[in-house]
């Protein structure tokens, strides 16, 4: 039969009844972690807020008496009103596999001259979690960079969609088993006048999949300062008319 597993009270203080436009939005993952089975509930408090994580990780392999977990699960949903009368409906029900997918940014240059200096960003996308994807959408827009180019390196487990590419950004696609990772390197010219360069890049899971970590799916590259370029030049002059004798001294006036 059934095992209670846990309970925690919701996010907000009241629940407004009556009205499908208060409706409130509800995750649940179930991910195993080794020999166990960890469920973790989030929830918002109506339309427009935050979802906020109420049971973290609580492994139901340890519920007493439990028996070894089927290979497929029931999916049902109840809930305790106390005095006031139960109704409830649920809506838009989507039942995905849980990936955790990881991208990180860097730079090869915290600063460089305006109008021709080359900066090139390092992206790693990855896949933390048990699942494979299959087309994560890998997207940096590269501000303020010109004559960018990209290139893909697949790590293990990984796969690019495009092994390289030019534009005004990179916009593709990665297959990342369990553990894989890709590397892209982007290449570009700084801009003619002084200015700091800030870029983010992002990578988000398809349709059929659902991050259970959303925080890592963004990485903004360290501040790269665009510098003006020194316009120095000098001259050289001879100070006196008269003939140069050998073994004599003889002045220069050097201006920069």
């Amino acid at each position: 039969g059934y095992r209670f597993a846990t309970s925690t009270d919701g996010p907000g203080s009241t629940v407004e009844t009556g009205s499908r436009a208060k409706y409130r939005t509800v995750r649940v993952t179930l991910l195993p972690s080794g020999t166990r089975m960890l469920l973790s509930v989030w929830s918002d408090s109506g339309p427009g807020t935050t979802l906020t994580k109420l049971i973290s990780d609580y492994d139901v392999t340890s519920i007493a008496n439990q028996p070894a977990l089927p290979g497929t699960l029931k999916v049902g949903f109840a809930a305790g009103t106390g005095s006031a009368t139960n109704i409830h409906e649920i809506g838009d029900l989507k039942i995905n596999v849980p990936v955790d997918l990881t991208i990180g940014k860097s730079v090869n240059t915290s600063s460089v001259p305006a109008g021709g200096g080359p900066v090139t960003y390092t992206v790693t996308v990855s896949n933390s979690s048990a699942n494979d994807v299959t087309g994560a959408l890998v997207r940096d827009p590269v501000p303020g960079l010109t004559g960018v180019s990209w290139k893909c390196a697949a790590g293990t487990g990984g796969t690019c969609g495009q092994a390289s590419g030019s534009g005004t950004a990179l916009d593709t696609t990665a297959d990342l088993k369990r553990g894989g990772s890709v590397t892209y390197t982007l290449t570009g010219t700084a801009p003619a006048q002084p200015t700091t360069l800030r870029n983010t890049a992002t990578v988000t899971a398809p349709a059929d999949r659902t991050d259970t970590n959303p925080a890592d799916n963004t990485a903004t590259s360290p501040a790269t300062a665009v510098t003006a370029r020194a316009d120095v030049s000098a001259t050289k002059e001879a100070l006196g008319t008269g003939p140069v004798f050998a073994g004599r001294e003889f002045s220069y006036q050097i201006t920069a």
